[in-house]
């Protein structure tokens, strides 16, 4: 990984490469780039860069998908295969949506709901 590259860990261990050097230049520094943090450091502090904050946020929105996910196939008693045998797919394209290595679409959700005996809720809320 380069030197000015971090790594952004999202509330359920999603990772994302993040370039510093490549959106802020002035993270560049002369000796090598911004200071690196053990992994272990940097679950325990809360995410401050406003640069960084964006994408952490992104993830963490994704990570609650995919929690969602689990928890409706896992309400069912249904194992990664079983579900996507009624999806008519592969287990590992359920493993991919579940890591959240791939988002769902909105029929997809819609599928998932209707083979795990739940229902879709999607709400906008003021931020």
């Amino acid at each position: 990984m380069p030197a000015a590259a971090r790594v952004v860990v999202a509330p359920n261990g999603l990772r994302k490469i993040y370039n510093a050097r490549a959106a802020r230049p002035d993270l560049a520094q002369a000796e090598g780039g911004p200071m690196a943090v053990p992994l272990e450091e940097s679950k325990s502090r809360p995410v401050t860069d406003s640069v960084v904050q964006p994408d952490y946020d992104a993830l963490a929105h994704e990570s609650r998908i995919s929690f969602e996910l689990i928890k409706a196939r896992r309400r069912a008693g249904l194992s990664q295969a079983q579900l996507a045998e009624r999806l008519g797919t592969i287990p590992s394209a359920i493993a991919r949506l579940e890591s959240g290595q791939r988002m769902p679409s909105i029929r997809m959700l819609l599928r998932i709901a209707k083979a795990t005996g739940s229902k879709v809720q999607l709400r906008f809320v003021p931020s």
